[in-house]
């Protein structure tokens, strides 16, 4: 670190997720990243250790359920606002960023993103909680994450890419796949697949387009680099 402090914090869910940011950010002394495990109580305990420490900007980045039809599989989207379950909101800071990645993925804005203490599975439970939220997003970090952000009184960025669009059913064994490392759990997987053998066809489809999302993502990270460390140099 060479006596250098870190701006900004970034708070994923999945070790894949990290390592989408590439060596461009993960090399950064200025940028402190963890992967919380899938876990919401542990990426609000690692986004507050990273403000307490000291970082002028914290974000939300990894994969997020589509619950309508306005994000495909794949798209970056950025969450003006964040809402929890409990009625709670966040702003999120608003990050500019082109249109579109080096590769060509979309990167669009959406009103508000939910974040969740749990998986949703199916297409039924996303509608429904696309209707009580108002939100098109979902994920198990960014609220927790928005929470440290507003506790220190520093910014909050939320960068997502779809994994599983609105009409996609994630296997019930999605729910134990990750360990507190963020890396998968292949035990729980396999045990899995044993007690719901017919969740076969969900998992291949879930894991390309998690593939596909990760995809997004490293493509995305590029030029979110620089226009993190402007947004963080600027405080906010």
């Amino acid at each position: 670190m060479m006596g250098t402090a870190p701006l900004i914090g970034i708070v994923c869910g999945l070790e894949s997720e990290r390592q989408a940011l590439g060596p461009q950010i993960l090399d950064d002394p200025a940028v402190v990243v963890t992967a919380s495990g899938a876990r919401p109580h542990a990426a609000e305990a690692a986004a507050r250790a990273m403000a307490a420490d000291g970082v002028r900007l914290l974000v939300s980045w990894g994969l997020a359920g589509g619950l309508d039809a306005r994000h495909d599989t794949g798209d970056i989207v950025l969450p003006k606002a964040v809402v929890g379950e409990d009625g709670g909101r966040w702003e999120a800071a608003p990050l500019p960023l082109p249109p579109s990645t080096p590769n060509g993925e979309r990167i669009a804005q959406t009103p508000r993103l939910v974040g969740l203490e749990s998986i949703v599975f199916n297409p039924q439970e996303k509608r429904s909680l696309a209707v009580a939220s108002g939100a098109s997003l979902a994920d198990m970090e960014s609220h927790r994450v928005a929470r440290a952000a507003e506790a220190h009184g520093i910014p909050l960025v939320v960068v997502r890419a779809v994994g599983d669009a609105s009409g996609r059913a994630l296997p019930r064994l999605a729910a134990t796949a990750i360990g507190p490392d963020g890396h998968p759990h292949i035990g729980s997987v396999l045990l899995g697949l044993l007690r719901w053998p017919s969740d076969l066809p969900a998992l291949i489809h879930a894991a390309r387009d998690s593939a596909r999302a990760h995809a997004s993502l490293s493509a995305c990270a590029p030029v979110l680099a620089p226009a993190l460390r402007r947004l963080a140099e600027d405080g906010g």
